[in-house]
């Protein structure tokens, strides 16, 4: 096992904080979100990011430490001194940390989440082969299991003189042309491009696309909320850094 990385503030916090934006991205969680550190504070406005000089998290997270006898509120700030990271959350990242449950609004989060949100299913799959099984219905005739050679069907489809045999069926319009069996397996190959790419498409449009992504939000407490935690946890330990939590909406991170 290799030495595990050390945090340093001087080269590592810009870093740090963009790893951290970039993640929130990716998940539709960049609201609401404040990353001190390096002696900056990291935070969205409008879903664009701000940096500004903040060298005191202190002010943000300051948590009930007890009562006085005069029954006054004493305040304690609840950042590690050594101010590694420390950042403050509302919505819905505070209720992946808190609560390890994930909703978002479909249209915040990136391509890669989609597909996450909306998984291609044994039934997709199945619905997949039977359009794409219609879509391509005549247009190959050769089955390799039924003839033992390209030149048999050929002379069985009075096709003899061997010439260039064309297709021109390929959805895109190119003319498709093979005289030996070695092309014709080209063929097939192709064939097999073409069929996982109208699969891949039928997917895109009228799976994914099929859902107002603007509105529409996303709930879950068990498929993959423990599986965006253990992104974010993995994402700090590459910094040498571990976290706690302080409060509901706030975090402070230790060397690990």
């Amino acid at each position: 096992m290799g030495d595990r990385h050390v945090f340093n503030k001087g080269t590592d916090s810009e870093m740090l904080a963009m790893d951290i934006v970039a993640f929130l991205r990716k998940w539709g969680m960049w609201q609401d979100v404040q990353i001190f550190t390096g002696g900056k504070c990291y935070t969205d406005s409008d879903g664009e990011l701000v940096v500004r000089d903040e060298g005191h998290p202190e002010k943000y997270l300051e948590g009930i430490s007890h009562y006085d006898c005069n029954g006054n509120t004493v305040w304690k700030d609840i950042s590690n001194p050594e101010r590694f990271l420390d950042m403050t959350f509302e919505g819905a990242l505070s209720l992946l940390l808190r609560h390890h449950e994930y909703e978002v609004k479909i249209g915040d989060v990136s391509d890669e989440v989609k597909h996450i949100i909306v998984p291609e299913t044994d039934k997709d799959f199945d619905e997949f082969t039977n359009l794409v099984d219609e879509y391509l219905e005549g247009k190959y005739s050769w089955d390799p299991a039924e003839f033992d050679s390209f030149e048999e069907w050929l002379e069985l489809n009075q096709y003899c003189d061997m010439d260039l045999f064309d297709y021109k069926d390929y959805s895109d319009g190119r003319e498709i042309e093979f005289s030996s069996r070695e092309e014709y397996e080209d063929f097939l190959m192709r064939q097999a491009v073409e069929r996982e790419y109208v699969a891949y498409e039928y997917f895109e449009d009228e799976i994914c696309d099929e859902a107002d992504w603007g509105s529409e939000t996303f709930y879950d407490n068990s498929r993959i909320a423990s599986m965006i935690i253990e992104e974010f946890n993995n994402l700090l330990e590459k910094y040498g850094l571990w976290y706690d939590l302080c409060f509901s909406w706030s975090l402070t991170a230790y060397r690990i």
